[in-house]
């Protein structure tokens, strides 16, 4: 280029118009490898919806009351599963667009085995003994000094005459990696005695108890397990851990 002909720009050269296209193909395919939008709104909202089908199935009523439409829940978010996982297999060896699909097939299998584990914890944690508890009979009136236990085999929540509480001073505990803690429930009128201590009951045996774990010290000495403080709590629901009833 001449100096006295000014500032003149040049045409590009091919090695330049070719890296540009090459940089613009580039930026292209990696723009369709991103992930859309709409595609992230539809596996957010589909893995959401699949999570609560599966955990609302594991966890709550419709499992106590019919199983096998729980069951078939489940079967249907698992056939689901595996229909995407074809389709974006499919799509992948076939060389078309693959992304969206294999991302909502790992989003759904996620929300799938999240929801039945989960589900599945709070079902034996929580929910299947208030539900057994809930199916149980309940009772009113108990008298603690005259009633016998036996008689309420079926009990699921039991009421208690007035003047019964828990005689909190004669609580016993036993340690076996927790403290499991056990008080008599009794009458006021049943509870005098020359000398101190409990008299036994009318009924000959003292068959109702408060329970709790790791709520009355190392020897039962501060008994302080559920609403014992409380000079209203007339009620009691049934122990329904077979392995803290054991001790």
């Amino acid at each position: 280029q001449d100096p006295s002909l000014g500032n003149v720009t040049t045409a590009p050269t091919r090695e330049a118009m070719k890296f540009s296209a090459e940089t613009n193909h580039l930026l292209e395919k990696r723009l369709r490898q991103v992930l859309q939008p709409l595609e992230i709104l539809l596996c957010a909202v589909a893995t959401s919806f699949e999570f609560w089908i599966v955990y609302w199935s594991r966890c709550f009523s419709l499992r106590y009351a019919d199983p096998p439409t729980a069951w078939l829940l489940v079967l249907w978010c698992l056939i689901a599963c595996i229909a995407l996982t074809l389709v974006a297999a499919m799509k992948y060896r076939s060389g078309k667009k693959s992304r969206a699909w294999i991302a909502i097939a790992f989003t759904m299998w996620a929300g799938l085995v999240c929801g039945y584990s989960l589900g599945d914890r709070y079902w034996y944690e929580h929910t299947v003994n208030y539900y057994n508890v809930k199916g149980m009979a309940s009772y009113i009136n108990i008298d603690p000094a005259t009633d016998k236990g036996e008689s309420y085999m079926d009990a699921g929540i039991m009421y208690f005459k007035e003047d019964s509480r828990v005689r909190k001073e004669t609580a016993v505990a036993f340690r076996n990696g927790m403290t499991y803690c056990v008080a008599p429930i009794m009458r006021h009128v049943q509870e005098s005695k020359p000398g101190g201590g409990p008299v036994a009951p009318p009924s000959g045996t003292v068959d109702f108890w408060a329970v709790g774990v790791d709520c009355c010290g190392k020897k039962g000495e501060t008994f302080t397990c559920g609403e014992v403080g409380t000079s209203l709590a007339r009620s009691g629901l049934r122990l329904m851990d077979g392995t803290a009833r054991s001790m």
